[in-house]
């Protein structure tokens, strides 16, 4: 932070956070590499069961579509005419 659009005060609380942390080397450190280990503990394992779940679910949406399409296909076929054909105009 380089403290250009900080106020005098901010910017005094800024220079004095600055000199201890000079000074207390464990503490500067444990705030840079401070995690938030807790959240994704908590949080992980609920979000990637979720993450399965809806991919899973459009999957099967998916697959549902696709099924369902192919039976239409299979089913509702245009007649070409045939022995049991009742339009005139087709041989």
């Amino acid at each position: 932070m380089d403290g250009a659009t900080l106020s005098p005060r901010e910017r005094q609380l800024l220079a004095a956070l600055e000199a201890e942390l000079r000074v207390d080397v464990e503490l500067d450190l444990r705030l840079r590499t401070m995690r938030h280990h807790r959240f994704r503990a908590l949080l992980g394992p609920p979000c990637r069961a979720l993450l399965a779940l809806a991919a899973a679910v459009t999957g099967t949406a998916r697959l549902a579509g696709a099924a369902l399409v192919a039976t239409a296909a299979h089913t509702v076929r245009p007649s070409a005419g045939g022995p049991g054909c009742r339009n005139p105009h087709l041989p």
